[in-house]
């Protein structure tokens, strides 16, 4: 599993990440830094109940580097350092 932090700023921005999400066979899960639950990254209702401007964790299971490194490169605009 390969973890990123991340951070939206719009509604537009998180509907951007669930479609680059949902491209992904593997499993991608979605948590918020004050919420105690984890929600599927791929699902556009579940993202918008966690929020905007929330510095989040986004885990992507895989065991692979290269889906790990493709995975990042696509998401890299909303990864925070």
């Amino acid at each position: 599993m390969v973890k990123f932090k991340v951070k939206f700023q719009t509604l537009d921005k998180v509907a951007q990440f669930v479609n680059i999400c949902s491209k992904y066979e593997e499993d991608i899960n979605f948590k918020a830094a004050n919420y105690h639950y984890i929600v599927d990254a791929k699902s556009i209702i579940a993202m918008i109940s966690i929020g905007l401007n929330e510095i989040c964790e986004v885990h992507l299971n895989t065991n692979s580097e290269d889906l790990a490194d493709t995975f990042k490169e696509n998401i890299e605009r909303w990864i925070i350092t």
